[in-house]
């Protein structure tokens, strides 16, 4: 198990599990992760998927299974850590053959594998994100919304709108949550932590006039 650090969510409900063949395509992969999201989905995760199936943010659990393919990466989040403990342990027990890596604090990641006997493989550390410097000086918050999707598909613009119509009262926290979401194509597009981000920052900008 492997252990990666790539968010900015200033919150503790933020759990990533990245599945996939360990070495190439590995025949029997895709049945294999089939088997984990099995025993994965009534844990009640906020979203899955992987780019070359969608994401339950923007289609259907039926058509992304549909798509599963050997070789096939793919990404459970989790807002709840009790939950996100549990997905580990039947992740071990199913004992697949499969690499997982997680985005989760260090010290929690440490602690299950201790629990669970499981060696952790490597430490991943956050080396920041790119972006321009201006942008995140004046509105850190962005910089936070941008990180919860694995591959920055989130436009600072849009989370911008989105905020304004939060603050307005046009669109809830989860509402504008969602709608961020729908263009994170990976599954790691965290919506209970943007939307706690919107909220936050809502109430900031309401308290300041």
């Amino acid at each position: 198990m492997t252990h990666t650090m790539h968010r900015r969510a200033q919150n503790q409900g933020d759990y990533i599990i990245h599945i996939r063949a360990s070495g190439g395509t590995m025949p029997g992969s895709g049945a294999q992760i089939t088997r984990c999201l099995d025993a994965l989905l009534p844990l009640q995760p906020v979203a899955f998927g992987s780019g070359p199936t969608g994401s339950t943010l923007g289609t259907t659990p039926e058509a992304i299974l549909a798509k599963m393919r050997d070789g096939v990466p793919f990404h459970v989040t989790f807002s709840n850590e009790k939950a996100f403990r549990e997905a580990l342990r039947r992740l071990h027990a199913l004992d697949t053959g499969l690499c997982v890596v997680v985005a989760a604090p260090e010290k929690l990641v440490a602690d299950i594998c201790k629990e669970e006997g499981l060696e952790l493989a490597g430490v991943h550390l956050d080396l920041g994100i790119f972006a321009p410097p201006e942008l995140l000086r004046e509105n850190p918050w962005i910089g936070e919304l941008l990180s919860l999707c694995g591959h920055l598909r989130v436009s600072p613009i849009l989370a911008q709108e989105l905020l304004e119509d939060v603050r307005r009262q046009k669109r809830s926290p989860e509402q504008a949550a969602r709608k961020l979401g729908t263009v994170c194509k990976c599954g790691c597009f965290n919506t209970d932590a943007a939307a706690a981000i919107l909220a936050r920052e809502a109430a900031k900008a309401a308290g300041s006039n």
